[in-house]
């Protein structure tokens, strides 16, 4: 990669190499690598372009933790995400956790948590979940492996008026309550708990 990059920034004269320092369109770079927009010339587009790749193609790469802090653009889901791609369920910005040895999604600042009110059958709650006010059709909250999503949250609701309603895990660990040192296995009407995977089980942190 480093002997076909280099020679070809030689040879539009943008390339500037000081003291282990790199610059692009600049004669003075600032850190280990800057890129400076040029102002003079309007059809000539600014940007740097992370790599372009499916969440399918992804999935068949095995990152390490050498890798941590890599970053790419998923340009489609993961078809059947798992693994270190289990997260990996929509477009956008992602980069390698090597701590937690997945993909973990750049996610905007001003984007807003999810909001589900499950009224019939049982659901099985996943990444595209965060806060969910249950009620009385449902049968139930499946909770997925603590060890696969490990710092994810989960607010619960249990809307008033509805009667108790299973919480239960796909795999793993459940829910337990420091504070009144029990597991949690059920909500009822106007209970309400914010749950965290430690990567082993669910803690509650806040109701």
């Amino acid at each position: 990669m480093t002997k076909k990059l280099f020679p070809a920034l030689l040879l539009v004269g943008v390339f500037t190499c000081t003291n282990a320092q790199v610059g692009v369109n600049t004669d003075a770079p600032h850190a280990t690598l800057d890129v400076v927009g040029d102002t003079s010339n309007n059809a000539k587009l600014d940007g740097i372009i992370a790599p372009r790749i499916s969440g399918d193609l992804l999935k068949t790469k095995m990152y390490t933790s050498l890798q941590t802090g890599a970053l790419v653009y998923v340009t489609s889901a993961d078809s059947s995400p798992s693994g270190q791609t289990l997260d990996v369920t929509s477009t956008g910005y992602y980069y390698f956790n090597g701590d937690l040895d997945k993909w973990i999604k750049i996610k905007s600042g001003t984007s807003s948590e999810p909001y589900d009110t499950p009224n019939s059958g049982s659901l099985t709650l996943n990444d595209t979940h965060h806060t969910v006010r249950i009620y009385g059709g449902n049968t139930g909250i499946v909770l997925p492996n603590a060890s696969t999503c490990k710092g994810r949250i989960y607010i619960l609701i249990g809307s008033n008026g509805i009667s108790s309603k299973p919480i239960s895990v796909v795999a793993g660990t459940g829910i337990y309550d420091d504070v009144t040192n029990a597991a949690i296995t059920s909500i009822s009407g106007g209970q309400r708990y914010q749950i965290q995977s430690d990567g082993i089980g669910w803690i509650v942190i806040g109701r």
